[in-house]
This record gives C-alpha cells, sequence and structure tokens, in this order.
C-alpha cells in the first residue's frame, strides 16, 4: 500500500514536472516569437526609413540643380529686360520715348546702384516663377537674393518634406530639410552680366560727344566697348544707338527660348 501510494506520489509529481514544461516552452516560443516579430517589425521600419530618406535626399539633389539652373536663366532673363528698358526705370517721370526708344539724357540715364535694384526686381520676379514652375508641387521655396559686388546669391527658407508611414502599434512622421546647401550662388560676370556696363557706356557716349565739333554718326564710330557691339544712327534731332552684346545668352522673348546676344536701344539729342 504504501509503495502504491509512493509511486502515485512520484506519478503526480513528474506530471506536473511535464506541465511546467510544457507551459516553459509555450511561454518560451511566445517570447521567441514576439521578439522575431518586434525585430522583423524593427528592421522592416528601418527599411522604409532608409528608403524614405534616400528619396527625400535625391529630391534635395534635383531640386538644388533645379534651382541653380533657374538663377542662372533668371539672371540672363534680368539682364534682357533691362536692357530692353535701356537700363532705366520706365516710370520715371523724368525719362522720355522718342518713337519707342528711351531717350538717355543728363536726367535720365542708367546709374549702377539703380541698375542693381530694376535688375534684382526683374531677378527676383523670373526666378520666384521658376521655382513655383517645380514638378514636385509639393515643394513650395521661398528665396531671399542679393548682390553683392559680382556675386548674385539667393537663400532659401527651410523646405520641410514630410512623409507619414504606419508602423504595427503608431503611425510615424519623418520630415527633413532638402533647402539647398549651401546657399545658391552665380557669378554674374562669369555668367557675362555687367551690371556697370550701361552707366560707363553713358559715360562713354557723352565723353565722346563733349570731344565732336559737330554731332553726327561718324562722331561715335569706334566706340570700343568691351562686351557690346555698337552701330548709331542718325534720326534727325537725334542719335540711335544699337548695341548686342558679344555674347550670347539664353532667354524667353515673347514665347520662345532663344539663345542670341542682347541688345540695347537708346537714343541721345545732338
Amino acid at each position: 500500500m504504501k509503495n502504491k501510494t509512493r509511486k502515485q506520489s512520484q506519478n503526480k509529481k513528474a506530471g506536473i514536472f511535464a506541465a511546467g514544461m510544457i507551459l516553459a516552452v509555450i511561454i518560451f516560443m511566445a517570447a521567441a516569437w514576439f521578439a522575431f516579430n518586434t525585430t522583423n517589425n524593427k528592421i522592416k521600419a528601418e527599411i522604409q526609413t532608409l528608403s524614405i530618406l534616400n528619396n527625400f535626399n535625391n529630391e534635395q539633389v534635383k531640386f538644388s540643380f533645379y534651382a541653380h539652373d533657374s538663377q542662372k536663366l533668371a539672371a540672363s532673363q534680368a539682364f534682357y529686360e533691362l536692357a530692353k528698358e535701356a537700363a532705366i526705370d520706365p516710370l520715371s517721370d523724368s525719362c522720355y520715348i522718342k518713337e519707342t526708344y528711351f531717350i538717355w539724357s543728363e536726367h535720365c540715364h542708367p546709374q549702377t546702384d539703380q541698375v542693381t535694384r530694376l535688375f534684382l526686381n526683374k531677378y527676383n520676379q523670373t526666378f520666384s516663377k521658376l521655382i513655383r514652375d517645380y514638378p514636385n508641387k509639393n515643394i513650395s521655396a521661398d528665396f531671399a537674393n542679393i548682390i553683392e559686388g559680382d556675386k548674385l546669391t539667393s537663400t532659401s527658407l527651410p523646405i520641410i518634406l514630410e512623409e507619414k508611414k504606419k508602423a504595427t502599434f503608431a503611425t510615424y512622421t519623418i520630415t527633413q530639410d532638402i533647402s539647398p546647401k549651401p546657399p545658391l550662388q552665380t557669378d554674374l560676370v562669369g555668367e557675362k552680366i555687367y551690371l556697370d556696363n550701361f552707366e560707363n557706356i553713358y559715360n562713354g557716349v557723352l565723353s565722346r560727344k563733349s570731344s565732336c565739333s559737330i554731332i553726327n554718326e561718324a562722331c561715335f564710330e569706334d566706340l570700343g566697348f568691351a562686351h557690346w557691339n555698337d552701330k548709331v544712327e542718325d534720326k534727325g534731332a537725334y542719335l540711335l544707338f544699337t548695341l548686342t552684346t558679344k555674347e550670347t545668352h539664353f532667354f524667353q522673348e515673347g514665347n520662345a527660348l532663344v539663345y542670341k546676344p542682347i541688345v540695347l536701344n537708346f537714343v541721345i539729342e545732338k
């Protein structure tokens, strides 16, 4: 009887031990599966994050190239528009027009400080439009533009790209500033844009006029401007000057993008 009781006790202990082992295995497997699943989700999330960051970086490179090319095109466009208006403020009360040409005079002629301001205003308008036309409409950029010497610098406010991803337990947001770094900079002289030329041309014409006994076309032959070809025509009481850049430029003329010299026209009284 004692042997039977001892045997039953041993069987009971063995059963408890076996049940404990099974429970331990279940707990271990559950813990292992949870750890695997968590790690797997973490790896998956990390891969997704890396993919998103890579897309952000690619977009930054593309936008920076686009913005820099836009800066150069906008500068060239501003130079064209400036020359088209004879490098003066067309709204000035002291400036007049002969036929379709602006008259340069003592009271209305290019001055480099004013020329620089007019150029920057025209540049701002064209550059802003080009940036708005960037194909990725998720990118909205505002730039502060300045000219120091011959350097045109465009600095962007932060451009934040954002993407949301749903993970196992939460939705997370990834953001990155993709604004061009460092700021965009163009050497205007390197782009064959000379803002001081207009005042120099006026002074050169005025100097030649003061040295001539007869004010006619012959008086202004071989003016010798470094970056411009020049031609003079007699218009009765006026002389018409037509100058063209020796270098070609990209700019929009009407609805067409052209690559040709820029033209400067103005008249002076004899």
